[in-house]
């Protein structure tokens, strides 16, 4: 996960062993996992010049987007072959709205248009987004209303009654949901977005095998603090499984690394 204050660091709690951190090349502003854990796509803090950048974690190989400097960044997700990013963001003498960056040619394409996205007011923005992995549609919020969005056609409707928002697995099996309202996981078919299958009370952060959701516990054993421990559920058993390297530790924004 990423650690904050002086220099930056991306802090890994392995299943076995003890935790180790890794130092980012610079301050990160807008922060995703790749879907297969091996690269961050990040926005840079006071870096010129601006844009996405891509940190790859084996050998810490950034690698800036092109086309990336004309956006502004809310939110960033990669499709699962990872030949294009969706952003979102604007304001500020940036386009606002939706838009697709192709990789590697750093083509933009604006998929949504938004003329009341107001810099002054983060509420209007698009945020919390998941991209399906075959790249045709994405949900996120904006304004306290959850939202889908057809990426080929640019249509955006309200998201499906009675859940709020979620994850695409990164094969596209599944897409889990909170019940409106509560904690509880649930797994949609990731096509249809049908119910199928209640998971619990979990985070929703896919690992990039598609077989478990990362879920931070509390537990009365860290004390006052607001750290927890980071566990894994099997999506299909219902098992859960705490990484120890994690016990009382993890406070900050989380996400999976690949060990390939």
């Amino acid at each position: 996960y990423i650690s904050e204050g002086g220099t930056q660091e991306l802090e890994v709690f392995p299943f076995r062993g003890q935790p180790f951190r890794i130092s980012m090349p610079f301050p990160l502003g807008v922060v995703s996992f790749s879907p297969d854990g091996n690269a961050l796509y990040a926005s840079a803090l006071a870096r010129n010049p601006p844009g996405l950048f891509k940190i790859e974690l084996d050998s810490i190989r950034v690698t800036p987007m092109p086309g990336s400097n004309v956006l502004g960044f809310d939110a960033v997700a990669a499709s699962a072959d990872q030949r294009k990013l969706i952003i979102t963001g604007g304001g500020l003498g940036a386009p606002c709205g939706i838009f697709e960056l192709s990789i590697p040619s750093g083509s933009v394409r604006n998929v949504v248009a938004d003329s009341g996205c107001d810099p002054l007011n983060p509420l209007m923005h698009w945020l919390e987004l998941s991209v399906s992995p075959d790249g045709t549609g994405a949900t996120a919020l904006r304004n306290h209303r959850a939202e889908l969005i057809n990426l080929l056609t640019g249509e955006v409707g309200p998201f499906i009654p009675g859940f709020d928002l979620g994850e695409w697995s990164p094969d596209g099996r599944w897409y889990a949901a909170f019940r409106a309202g509560t904690e509880t996981a649930v797994l949609l078919d990731g096509h249809s977005l049908a119910e199928r299958k209640t998971v619990g009370v979990t985070d929703l952060n896919w690992s990039p095998d598609s077989r478990y959701l990362l879920n931070k516990k509390s537990e009365l054993r860290c004390g006052l603090s607001e750290a927890g421990t980071l566990e894994m559920v099997d999506v299909e058993t219902g098992e859960r499984t705490d990484i120890e390297s994690s016990r009382c530790l993890v406070d900050r924004k989380v996400g999976w690394v690949s060990s390939a």
